[in-house]
């Protein structure tokens, strides 16, 4: 979620299939423009055959500034990382 005031927040999920703890983040990359932003979660570990949730939120002024570009013709991609 991206806001006007240049607040952002990411939540996911991740399942862990396996029987051994593995750890994820999330990252997502904001472009518009010739501008980019990038933001990440931290690291969280899931137990084997669990699922957990993680979230992070911060300000960015770029994205505050650009806002109107960002809502008119911005492009998110948001990934899950594993390991």
């Amino acid at each position: 979620m991206v806001n006007a005031d240049g607040n952002w927040s990411i939540t996911g999920t991740g399942h862990n299939s396996h029987l051994l703890s593995r750890t994820f983040h999330w990252t997502c990359d904001l472009s518009w423009d010739a501008a980019t932003a990038s933001h990440a979660t931290g690291n969280k570990s899931a137990p084997g055959k669990v699922i957990r949730t993680i979230s992070s939120e911060a300000y960015d002024p770029y994205v505050q500034a650009d806002f109107a570009d960002i809502a008119d013709h911005g492009t998110a991609d948001c990934d899950i990382v594993i390991g």
